[in-house]
């Protein structure tokens, strides 16, 4: 995955949608964003990441600002 994303293109790609939201309704605040981040970077990388640091934390940030959940919960996930 690439390291560094424009606005829009977070955006457009890491937007969540109804079903993916729906899959995250019972689960704890930790494990809804953990779930989402690793969701989505399967979506665009066909992979799951190999090290929680692999992920940009632009889209971390904008995925716990979907959920309301504070971004620092991806290091406890």
């Amino acid at each position: 995955m690439k390291p560094n994303w424009k606005k829009e293109e977070v955006e457009q790609q890491f937007e969540l949608n109804s079903k993916e939201l729906k899959l995250l309704k019972h689960k704890n605040d930790v494990n809804q964003l953990g779930f989402a981040v690793l969701l989505k970077f399967f979506q665009i990388s066909g992979r799951f990441p190999d090290a929680p640091g692999e992920v940009p934390r632009n889209l971390i940030s904008f995925v716990a600002d979907q959920l309301k959940i504070s971004a620092i919960e991806w290091r406890n996930y």
